[in-house]
């Protein structure tokens, strides 16, 4: 099931990006080491940013309470028609299942509902997988 992060999930949040950045370190910006050491006020700012209705959005790929994937759809603070999407990742044991493509599609019906008429991937260029989806 794909479903919307909600902004009371602090810690799902904390979570899932922390398991993301072990498991795939090569597919984002940031380090476990970074982000591990960050106070429960980082994660809350961070959950609020990324649960901001009609901003931004981040869904889970969910089976029970088991999350298996995330992504994110950031509005562009610039240009109110414009977004991106980031954050994405799959976890291994889950991989070529479509998990990636529902989390992709969710994004991307989330931008159509919010007239975004340019979606771009923000990506590392190491993550082949994520730019070939």
């Amino acid at each position: 099931m794909i479903r919307a992060l909600k902004s009371s999930e602090v810690t799902v949040h904390r979570d899932v990006r922390l398991r993301a950045l072990r498991e795939s370190p090569e597919a984002f910006g940031q380090t476990f080491d970074e982000v591990d050491c960050e106070p429960i006020s980082y994660w809350k700012n961070q959950t609020e940013a990324v649960t901001a209705l009609g901003r931004n959005v981040m869904f889970l790929a969910c089976e029970g309470k088991d999350v298996g994937g995330m992504i994110y759809g950031l509005r562009d603070p610039q240009d109110k028609n414009s977004g991106r999407i980031g954050g994405m990742w799959v976890a291994a044991s889950l991989r070529r299942q479509g998990i990636g493509r529902a989390l992709l599609e969710a994004v991307l019906d989330w931008a159509e509902g919010h007239d975004l008429h340019q979606v771009c991937l923000w990506v590392s260029i190491k993550n082949t997988a994520a730019i070939n989806l």
